[in-house]
């Protein structure tokens, strides 16, 4: 199992970069990748199943419950904060907790948003930006991501 943990990161590492970089180009997080996340999950869950048995088939459940609670937990805030977490952000988040569960996704969330802050906070201390400007958050989560992987 350790074999798919490991591919599994990778995974969500690589929908992590390349959602990164969409949201660094274009501000938006393509639902096509999102989609692909999830559907690369499939053989996961059924691989998990296939080794593990019931217990893996309980943790895939789980982890498909959290990323779901997830989403419509973010997707309050999202809508609660008048979008300043977009829709593309929840879905990445949500994708996300599919792959590591949601105990690491709101560790990763929680390094990226700070990271998001302190960055914010500089670029406007230097006035490289105002009050009303935006910053894709992606990168951040991508970097809350490895921080998580390698700190934890």
């Amino acid at each position: 199992m350790i074999g798919l943990e490991a591919i599994k990161s990778c995974l969500i590492f690589f929908v992590l970069l390349a959602a990164a970089w969409t949201d660094i180009s274009r501000m938006r997080i393509p639902n096509w990748l999102i989609g692909t996340g999830w559907i690369l999950r499939i053989p996961f869950f059924i691989a998990e199943w296939g080794l593990g048995g019931k217990g893996a088939l309980i943790q895939g459940g789980r982890e498909l419950a959290g990323s779901v609670f997830l989403i419509l937990g973010l997707a309050l805030l999202a809508v609660l904060s008048r979008h300043g977490l977009g829709f593309g952000d929840v879905k990445l988040l949500g994708t996300v907790a599919l792959y590591g569960g949601i105990e690491q996704t709101l560790v990763c969330l929680l390094y990226g948003l700070f990271l998001s802050a302190g960055i914010s906070l500089a670029l406007l201390a230097f006035r490289k930006i105002n009050r009303k400007d935006r910053l894709p958050l992606a990168p951040f989560f991508l970097a809350g991501y490895l921080f998580r992987l390698f700190i934890h």
